[in-house]
């Protein structure tokens, strides 16, 4: 996107409108109160559907400042815009008006979706303006290749969050970014599916074997997952300092919960030794785009947070039914402990749920009831052998 220059504007007979040579695009063009300047995109090529645009936009705009909200003319940038979207954030302030606070984690979650933006849109310090829907939408379709389905919606979100806030302070009439459509997100199974022991076992080893400087560190979060039940983000958050091998127990700080609580999780002998193995080592993670840039790296336990392409390879490997995710080692990690015979208000504690393990309770039936067909079983054999 190129600066507009003056000789790149054809004035027309017909009133407030302006023809942008370049592309043939239509301008709403006025001088308001004070002889400051109102322009704005009409988003089309047509004189005639220009036309009502301009004459709809005229009537919002004396409609607001009937009202008492005069359009500001002194224009906002793209970058600008995101800039106080971040002091909204930083202060807690939600965007949307359904919840009455912002959590730790949805403050940090919405910083990275501005972080997204300013990354990727192609001229941050263009007007807000002159922004048209189809420069949202190239910016889309070229984000769309970049992130996968969740990440991609939320973050045309913010981008329709930044267009509201320009509507918010009359800097437009329209959201440019309101027709670009949301990516399909695969539904999750409602069947789920974990694999036995063996079959873990055997993952592990395919993830061991894979090619790379990290297959080593891959394997052993896939263990740390499975035998700790911490959330993805969790474990890949979690500092050195909260390891007390003494106690055999890990303390999340609530920064980096999702309920903004914080919790012990007992280490059990299958993550010991990986703790061990991290803890004599120097942090070594690279990639990590969740701290503000500039900042100092965090002394983080895990060497790697993510295995969504080593573990998409070592299930296809293995041939499962389904892909596995990181959230599959907690239900692996809730569903064993079940077996155990542990109480599901203590695994709750555990894992970070605050409802005396009425939602494992409620979620986990189907572990209960082939638990108790296998018990069946067993006794049946006793008594047809005595």
């Amino acid at each position: 996107m190129k600066t507009k220059r003056k000789s790149d504007w054809q004035k027309l007979p017909h009133e407030s409108l302006r023809r942008y040579r370049p592309t043939g695009v239509y301008y709403l063009w006025k001088r308001v109160g004070g002889g400051r300047q109102l322009r704005q995109s009409l988003q089309t090529t047509d004189l005639d559907v220009a036309r009502g645009k301009r004459d709809e936009a005229l009537r919002i705009h004396r409609a607001t400042a009937r009202a008492g909200t005069p359009m500001c003319l002194e224009g906002l940038t793209f970058a600008e815009a995101v800039a106080r979207l971040r002091e909204q954030v930083q202060s807690g302030v939600p965007w949307s008006s359904k919840k009455a606070v912002l959590k730790p984690r949805s403050l940090r979650f919405n910083l990275e979706l501005l972080d997204v933006l300013l990354r990727t849109w192609p001229n941050p310090e263009l007007d807000l303006r002159d922004i048209t829907s189809a420069d949202c939408r190239l910016w889309a379709a070229r984000l769309r290749g970049q992130y996968g389905a969740v990440r991609y919606n939320a973050s045309v979100g913010a981008l329709r969050r930044v267009f509201a806030l320009a509507i918010e302070l009359h800097v437009r009439v329209d959201n440019p970014a309101a027709q670009i459509g949301k990516a399909k997100v695969e539904v999750r199974r409602s069947d789920l599916w974990l694999p036995e022991p063996t079959q873990f076992d055997a993952l592990v080893v395919a993830l061991r074997g894979q090619r790379g400087a990290a297959n080593q560190d891959n394997a052993d979060f896939a263990l740390f997952l499975r035998w700790t039940g911490l959330r993805g983000f969790e474990a890949g958050h979690l500092p050195k300092s909260a390891v007390d091998l003494k106690a055999g127990l890990l303390r999340l700080p609530g920064s980096i919960t999702k309920n903004g609580r914080s919790r012990e999780v007992p280490i059990f002998p299958p993550a010991r030794a990986v703790i061990e193995r991290w803890l004599a080592t120097p942090n070594r993670r690279r990639g990590d785009y969740s701290r503000a840039p500039g900042s100092p790296r965090p002394d983080y336990l895990c060497p790697v947070w993510r295995l969504n392409g080593a573990l998409k390879s070592a299930c296809a490997k293995l041939q499962f039914p389904v892909r596995l995710s990181h959230h599959d080692f907690r239900h692996l990690f809730i569903t064993d402990l079940l077996k155990q015979g542990v109480e599901a208000a203590v695994i709750a504690r555990w894992v970070g749920h605050g409802d005396n393990g009425k939602l494992i309770r409620e979620t986990y039936t189907l572990v209960g009831e082939q638990w108790e067909r296998e018990e069946i079983a067993r006794v049946s054999a006793i008594y047809a052998n005595p």
